[in-house]
């Protein structure tokens, strides 16, 4: 094992958990959103915001899901959590190619 490798996978697991606490947040967010507007005033079905930040409504695209917003906050951060083991990989091998690459120009 190279001496590096732990410390990769140590940095990649709080990347990951940064992802899943900005889910978090951004499900508490639309949750304080939720509770102070009522769907008299604002209909959230049609937010084009919340369809991008959160994927759990793509789910529920014309049909009743029944959830609290506890279980909404869950559902979020682990869906983002999800989004970072699959990206952070990416990111990782991008970072590492842009460091050698200044470490090797003159």
């Amino acid at each position: 094992m190279r001496a590096g490798v732990g410390r990769f996978w140590i940095q990649m697991i709080k990347r990951v958990g940064l992802w899943a606490f900005a889910g978090f947040g951004v499900a508490v967010c639309w949750a304080f959103i939720a509770a102070a507007f009522t769907p008299a005033y604002y209909n959230l079905n049609h937010s084009m915001l919340l369809s991008i930040t959160v994927p759990l409504s793509w789910v529920a695209r014309g049909r009743s899901l029944p959830m609290t917003y506890y279980e909404a906050i869950l559902v979020n951060a682990g869906t983002y959590a999800l989004a970072g083991l699959a990206v952070e990989p990416f990111w990782r091998a991008i970072v590492c190619r842009v460091r050698t690459e200044k470490i090797t120009r003159p």
